[in-house]
């Protein structure tokens, strides 16, 4: 999970970098042009992500993952407003700059639905194994448990009263992670129907000012997400290969992690 998961995160960096600063220069489209993905995707591995996962602890990010929570509410929140003001319907000010394939992927998706009664079940196979992405944090469920206080429960008290509050923390962060979730889904859903891309900020346009503030919020929640799986990675990867953990924060090992 924390591999595949680090994949995830470094493509929508990539993606995301390239976007924001065609936006921000002005220039149009990747290819041939002054950016690309892998140059802007190299830059943050080097600049950003690879300081961050040298850090020794990662409690300096718990004001950035509160940025990044943050750049998550702004993204729902674009994507509601573009939904209701109806700026990418027919006669919408971007309808016109839309990619004229989402109009063709909207067809063929009809026609394949049409024609082809396996349709059903590839999506059914395809949306399994996003539901596994619901386990992608899974690694830190015991050390949040070891946060909460007190942290060395001595008396079945003590033990309940923290699995109670062990049980309002996961809750509450399922519980807000379902409604941002199910936001963003049903936003782009209702917005471009099936011809909505799977990293769905490329179904809009690039000159849409709220986008560019969507893209810098899923950056910054990316960008500091990954330092987190990164570190689980590397900690399993060296116990797998059974070397000491003593090598964990050696800069070698950061670097090919």
């Amino acid at each position: 999970c924390c591999f595949t998961g680090c994949v995830a995160c470094a493509s929508v960096i990539g993606d995301s970098a390239v976007e924001l600063t065609s936006a921000a220069s002005g220039l149009v489209g990747q290819q041939g042009g002054a950016v690309t993905r892998e140059a802007m995707l190299a830059a943050a591995a080097s600049l950003v992500l690879f300081p961050l996962c040298s850090l020794p602890s990662l409690s300096p990010l718990a004001f950035a993952s509160v940025l990044g929570l943050a750049g998550v509410v702004v993204l729902a929140a674009v994507m509601v407003v573009r939904c209701v003001d109806g700026s990418y319907l027919p006669g919408g000010i971007y309808y016109q700059a839309l990619d004229v394939s989402l109009a063709r992927a909207s067809q063929a998706t009809a026609a394949a639905r049409a024609g082809d009664g396996s349709m059903l079940l590839q999506q059914g196979l395809v949306f399994a194994a996003l539901l596994s992405n619901a386990f992608s944090a899974h690694y830190n469920a015991p050390a949040i448990y070891e946060e909460l206080a007190p942290k060395q429960p001595a008396t079945a008290k003590d033990v309940s009263c923290k699995l109670s509050r062990y049980g309002f923390v996961v809750a509450g962060a399922f519980g807000s992670a379902g409604v941002l979730l199910l936001t963003v889904a049903l936003a782009g859903l209702q917005t471009f129907g099936a011809a909505a891309s799977p990293s769905i900020l490329n179904s809009y346009s690039g000159d849409d000012p709220l986008v560019f503030v969507a893209r810098l919020g899923l950056g910054l929640c990316v960008l500091f997400e990954f330092p987190l799986l990164e570190r689980c990675f590397r900690s399993t990867a060296l116990e797998l290969l059974g070397l000491p953990r003593s090598m964990e924060q050696e800069q070698l090992v950061v670097a090919m992690s």
